[in-house]
C-alpha cells in the first residue's frame, strides 16, 4: 500500500495520475491488455514496453498491486446514485475518456428524475460545456437545458 506522500509525488509528476489509483482501487484494472498483439513489427512485449515508457511506473500494475477494494466503493456509489432523490446530479461522460469505463448506468438516470446521464460521442470529460471545441452544440445545449431544469 502506498503512502499519501507517494501518491502526491506521483500525481505531481503526471497530470493524468488520478485515473490510475481510481481504476485500480475502485474499478479493479489498470493499463491495457496487449495480449491480442502479434506481429512482426509490433509485439505484445514491445507494446507493454512502450506503455511503460510513456506512462511511467505509476501506471503499472505493480505500483498498485493489492489495493483493489473488490469493487466495494463503486457498488456503494452506484446504489446511492440509483436511490438518490435529494440531490440533482448531472453525470457528463465522453466516449473517448477512460473515466467513462466507470460511468453510472444510463438506465439508473432514466429511472431517477434527480439524475441526468449525458454522453458526448468522441469526447472526454471537462467542464467547458459552453465551448464547442470540447462539446457538440447538441450536447452543450442538453447540458444547459438540464441545468436549467434542475434549478
Amino acid at each position: 500500500m502506498h503512502t499519501a506522500e507517494d501518491m502526491l509525488e506521483a500525481r505531481n509528476a503526471d497530470s493524468g495520475m488520478p485515473y490510475g489509483p481510481q481504476s485500480v482501487r475502485e474499478l479493479g484494472c489498470v493499463g491495457m491488455d496487449y495480449g491480442w498483439v502479434s506481429g512482426t513489427f509490433l509485439t505484445e512485449a514491445l507494446a507493454y514496453d512502450v506503455q511503460a515508457r510513456a506512462c511511467g511506473r505509476e501506471r503499472s500494475w505493480d505500483f498498485y498491486q493489492g489495493q483493489w477494494d473488490g469493487g466495494k466503493l463503486m457498488r456503494a456509489f452506484r446504489q446511492w446514485v440509483n436511490t438518490e432523490k435529494t440531490q440533482k446530479i448531472i453525470f457528463v461522460y465522453g466516449s473517448n475518456d477512460p473515466w467513462t469505463g466507470g460511468a453510472i448506468d444510463a438506465a439508473a438516470a432514466e429511472s431517477n428524475p434527480s439524475i441526468a446521464f449525458i454522453l458526448e460521442p468522441g469526447g472526454f470529460h471537462t467542464d467547458y460545456f459552453l465551448n464547442t471545441d470540447y462539446y457538440s452544440t447538441e450536447t452543450s445545449q442538453l447540458i444547459q437545458k438540464t441545468i436549467k431544469a434542475f434549478l
